[in-house]
Parts: structure tokens; C-alpha cells; sequence
């Protein structure tokens, strides 16, 4: 899929789904494995605290699929450590991979949380890493997070823990068919929106815009994406 074609596919994730298919999505048999090709013991981690998945438990979701198709019906788990997308239709099943390749998809937790890929590489992220889509539109604001294991041993007994699960996240701006890293300030906002940045401006001071606050740096992007 284009990138120009990603948009309403996203589109279609962030708002409520009217019609969607609530058939059995499709699978594949073969052991689930990352995206090197090795295997995956989904649940199975040993001597390691914290979790590498977005949420620990199996929530419902909506994935869409390449041809653009949505589904439902099923529940999700995304792995951050290998970009991997699972589901089953029970909890008590073994985790699935996905047959045809996830362009999108929407994990219900305690928010409401949709993942899109195939944008320009970056950093050492290819078409294939799934990125959260804070804003939709225009410039479109993204967050990918990165999960890493930290050696937490103890100097004493090294048997105790073998490692902490540690999450991080960066921004992105995708805007004009590029990505951008971005850090949330005023410079980088009046850089990254400067074809309205009179209207930008005035907005950041009127709302009394904190960067460091996700949902008002949301309301930024929104309210440039719905300028004419």
C-alpha cells in the first residue's frame, strides 16, 4: 500500500465502525515467529520483570488488512520488543499470527489506541514498524514506542532477575509523503507547521498549549489539520 493510500485506512480505525466484519479473520498455522524469523515463546518469558507488550492482557481490537478490508471479532496483543501483532478468538488459545499483512489496527484498553505502518523509514524503522497515530490528518502526528530488556541482576545472586523490561517512545511528524522526528516544543511545532503558522501561533497562546501534555499536543495538530 502507497503511503498516500494509508490515510483512510487510518481514517477508518479512528472512528467507530459501523459496518465491519465480524467473520473469523484468516491465520496462519506456522509457529508465530518476529520479524528476523525466529521463534516467539508469546507468554513465556523467563526471569524477566515487566511485560513487552503495550497491554498484558488480550483485548478486543479491529485490524485492517492491506486490500483495506476491516475485521473484527477478535482479540489482540502487540508485542513492542518485536513489532508483532498476535490474536486468538479465546484467551485459552495459543496466540496467532496474522496470514495477510496488518496495515492498521486498534487495541481497546483503557484508551482507545490505533497503530498504522508502511511510512517512510526512519531511525532504522522500516515500512514494516507499526507506529501509534495521535493526529490524523495533514501532518499527521506519530509515537512509536521501543521496548528494550535492562540488565537488573543483582551483584549477589545473579539467578534473582535476569532483566527489567524498560519502554520508551519518540514522535514523529508525517507530513508531505516524509517522516520527521519531532520533540514537542514551540520551535519544533512552528517549524513543523509553518505554512499556518499566524493561526498556529495564536492558538498555542490562546489554549495555553503544555507541550509535555499529550492531549493538548494533540489539539494542536488537529486544529492545523482542520485549517483550510
Amino acid at each position: 500500500m502507497k503511503f498516500s493510500n494509508l490515510l483512510p485506512v487510518l481514517l477508518l480505525l479512528t472512528t467507530v465502525a459501523t459496518t465491519a466484519s465480524a467473520q473469523r479473520f484468516s491465520f496462519s498455522n506456522t509457529p508465530v515467529v518476529d520479524i528476523t524469523g525466529k521463534p516467539v515463546a508469546v507468554n513465556k518469558y523467563m526471569h524477566v520483570k515487566g511485560s513487552p507488550y503495550i497491554y498484558d492482557q488480550w483485548l478486543p481490537g479491529e485490524v485492517v488488512t492491506g486490500d483495506g478490508k476491516l475485521h473484527t471479532g477478535m482479540l489482540l496483543k502487540y508485542n513492542i520488543e518485536t513489532n508483532l501483532l498476535t490474536f486468538v478468538y479465546d484467551p485459552k488459545e495459543e496466540p496467532l499470527k496474522f496470514a495477510e499483512p496488518v496495515t492498521a489496527f486498534t487495541i481497546f484498553g483503557d484508551r482507545r489506541m490505533s497503530f498504522g505502518n508502511n511510512f517512510p523509514k526512519i531511525d532504522g524503522y522500516g515500512k514494516d514498524s507499526y507506529y501509534e497515530v495521535i493526529a490524523l490528518g495533514k501532518a499527521t502526528l506519530l509515537k512509536h514506542y521501543r521496548q528494550f530488556l535492562k540488565d537488573t541482576r543483582s551483584s549477589v545472586d545473579l539467578s534473582m532477575t535476569d532483566g527489567t523490561y524498560v519502554q520508551t517512545a519518540a514522535y514523529y511528524i508525517f507530513k508531505d509523503g516524509k517522516m520527521a522526528r519531532f520533540k514537542p516544543n514551540a520551535k519544533a511545532i512552528q517549524g513543523a507547521l509553518a505554512d499556518k503558522s499566524a493561526q498556529v501561533d495564536s492558538f498555542l497562546v490562546e489554549k495555553n498549549i503544555r507541550f509535555e501534555n499529550e492531549d493538548e499536543l494533540k489539539k494542536v495538530f488537529d486544529y492545523y489539520n482542520s485549517l483550510q
